[in-house]
């Protein structure tokens, strides 16, 4: 748009130039009072034309850079928009993955402190199983766990340990 007006500007300047060249052979071929009127006039005229178009060039430009400033307004306002959209999305994004590495720590220190108590319960296990290895010890033992649950279910008037019957057989209980 800016190079029409530019273009049209030249144009109507050329005519003037050309217009202002005509008038003065014309005028010179009349007499020189006459001429210096009319060539006064025409520069007058001339002057008039250019201020106009110069007003004219002046304000379409303004208009111009208004517009397209306008439009850059507009679309850095939408940018900035999408942006602070953005940035929210990943702030909330990180602080939700931040939740959830939070979350896995902790249930990971809960796994390793199970994981420590089966390590212990197994090396008690381990350590039973080796004092209980020989078949004496595990018979006493068992002799042990025997008497101290029948006490506490029957009276002990009702049991005894190591009962031999009629025939010479012991039993435990």
């Amino acid at each position: 748009m800016e190079a029409l007006i530019v273009v049209l500007l030249l144009v109507l300047l050329g005519s003037a130039a050309i217009a202002t060249i005509l008038g003065w052979q014309f005028l010179s071929q009349r007499e020189r009072p006459e001429q210096e009127a009319e060539t006064a006039q025409l520069a007058r005229e001339l002057a008039v034309l250019k201020s106009e178009l110069t007003q004219v060039f002046v304000t379409t430009q303004q208009s111009t850079q208004q517009t397209m400033l306008g439009q850059v307004n507009a679309l850095d306002q939408k940018i900035n928009q999408r942006l602070d959209a953005v940035q929210q999305g990943v702030t909330k994004s990180l602080e939700n993955q931040t939740d959830v590495m939070g979350r896995i720590g902790q249930q990971l220190g809960g796994l390793e402190q199970s994981a420590k108590r089966m390590l212990d319960v197994g090396e008690d296990v381990t350590a039973l199983k080796d004092v209980l290895q020989p078949p004496k010890v595990r018979g006493i033992f068992g002799e042990l766990l025997l008497e101290q649950l029948l006490s506490q279910v029957l009276p002990a008037d009702h049991f005894t340990m190591q009962h031999r019957f009629n025939n010479g057989t012991i039993v435990d209980a």
